[in-house]
């Protein structure tokens, strides 16, 4: 995205294209893992405003780029009511180490960024609690159906993906829905597996 010419309008305009393939009235989930975020951010820059066709926006381990200067903040406020859901999933990756080099910078990755982005969010008002058990912490606001969870990784592994084969992207999927709680919490046992096709 930060190598090509008008790279927001050109993500807006693939988007637009995908929901032209379906009844214009059809509401859009964009969820995201790890870069995807990327796409994310660019489609949020390329509106003044978010549009009302998006429902819900799940980032997992994806938040990299939020950025309150740049109107991410402001914009996702603004978009939030009862119908509208932002799920944000990260783990504490501050010390993770790979071939013996820290991966996260001093001021980078996604635990700082959910950090920041829930404290945006209580600085605006939005009423959020805070529960933690022995493995995550979770800020939720059910008056804008808002959720963070981070995983403390006590043990400084590398997560960026088991967030996702631990049911991230299913919880994310039904929270705030008639679905929530029924199948995959986040770190829990897996309950997908039997809706993955055998090829």
């Amino acid at each position: 995205r930060s190598t090509t010419p008008q790279s927001d309008q050109r993500i807006r305009a693939m988007i637009d294209w995908v929901r032209g393939q379906f009844p214009l009235d059809t509401r859009v989930t964009l969820a995201c893992h790890s870069g995807g975020g990327s796409l994310l951010w660019g489609f949020i820059n390329g509106y003044d405003a978010i549009p009302d066709f998006v429902d819900r926006f799940l980032f997992l381990d994806a938040n990299y780029s939020f950025s309150i200067d740049d109107g991410h903040g402001a914009k996702l406020l603004n978009w939030l009511n009862g119908d509208r859901s932002l799920i944000v999933m990260a783990y504490d990756d501050r010390e993770i180490v790979l071939d013996g080099k820290k991966v996260i910078g001093p001021t980078g990755g996604t635990y700082r960024r959910t950090l920041e982005m829930a404290k945006f969010f209580m600085d605006s008002g939005l009423p959020i609690g805070q529960t933690e058990d022995s493995t995550i912490i979770r800020y939720r606001s059910t008056a804008s159906n808002l959720a963070f969870a981070i995983h403390k990784n006590p043990e400084n592994k590398i997560l960026h993906t088991v967030l996702v084969e631990k049911n991230g992207f299913v919880e994310g999927i039904t929270l705030f829905t008639s679905q929530e709680n029924l199948i995959g919490r986040l770190w829990g046992p897996v309950e997908y597996s039997p809706f993955i096709r055998p090829d």
